[in-house]
C-alpha cells in the first residue's frame, strides 16, 4: 500500500507504518525527548501511541506523519553528523541556505495556516485548543 501523502524533490510525508516501530521507540522512549511527558514511554505505551495514530488515520482522516528527508543535504539545506551518544542516530543541522529558504516560505505558510482557521468561530478555536491540549497529554 502506498502511504505517501505528499512528495517533493526533497522529502515525502507518509503515514506511519509498523516498520517505523524501532525509530518510534528510539524517540518516544528517550527521556530527554519526552521531557514534556516527564518520562520516556514503555514498549506498551509506544505501541498504544502507534495504534492511536492508526485509528486517527481511519476515524479522522489525519494523524501524525513520518517526514522522510530526501536530498536535503545534497541540495545544501542541511548537514548531518552522527550523534555522539548514540552512533545509530543522525543529527540534522539547517545550513544558512536552509534558514534562508525557511525565512522565504514561512510568511506564506503562516498566512495559509491563519486563513485555514478563519472558518472557525472563537468558541470553536477555544474548543480545538482544549482538545489538542488533551490529546498532547
Amino acid at each position: 500500500m502506498n502511504n505517501i501523502i505528499i512528495e517533493t524533490e526533497r522529502l515525502y510525508l507518509r503515514k506511519l507504518q509498523l516498520s517505523d516501530m524501532q525509530a518510534l521507540k528510539d524517540i518516544l522512549q528517550d527521556k530527554k525527548v519526552m521531557y514534556a511527558y516527564e518520562h520516556g514511554f514503555s514498549d506498551e505505551e509506544v505501541v498504544q501511541w502507534y495504534e492511536r495514530q492508526q485509528e486517527r488515520y481511519v476515524q479522522d482522516g489525519v494523524g501524525l506523519l513520518a517526514v522522510i528527508i530526501k536530498n536535503l543535504e545534497k541540495s545544501g539545506y542541511v548537514t548531518h553528523r552522527a550523534d555522539e551518544c548514540d552512533k545509530r542516530k543522525c543529527i540534522l543541522h539547517i545550513t544558512d541556505k536552509g534558514a534562508c529558504l525557511i525565512k522565504q516560505v514561512f510568511p506564506e505558510n503562516k498566512e495559509m495556516i491563519i486563513n485555514s482557521f478563519n472558518n472557525l468561530s472563537d468558541n470553536e478555536k477555544d474548543e480545538l485548543l482544549m482538545l489538542l491540549k488533551k490529546l498532547g497529554k
